[in-house]
């Protein structure tokens, strides 16, 4: 008997995170049945900015600029 009484509250804790872990998974997985996942479509992409060299130049459109600068 003495063993069960140490046992008690690692074992509440472990059923609570449990319990926890499960709730949250649930709510989780039914926010696809539910009708939020066109949510995603409420954020607005970002335009594409001006120019081919901001894609393939990490260090900006000004780089390009200074190039013909240098000598």
């Amino acid at each position: 008997m003495n063993d069960l009484t140490v046992l008690t509250p690692p074992l509440l804790m472990a059923a609570a995170v449990i319990t926890g872990i499960v709730m949250f998974l649930r709510h989780e997985m039914a926010r696809g049945r539910s009708g939020h996942a066109d949510l995603e479509d409420d954020i607005p992409a970002a335009e594409p900015e001006s120019g081919g060299a901001a894609d393939n130049d990490p260090e900006g459109t000004d780089a390009a600029a200074r190039q013909g600068t240098e000598s």
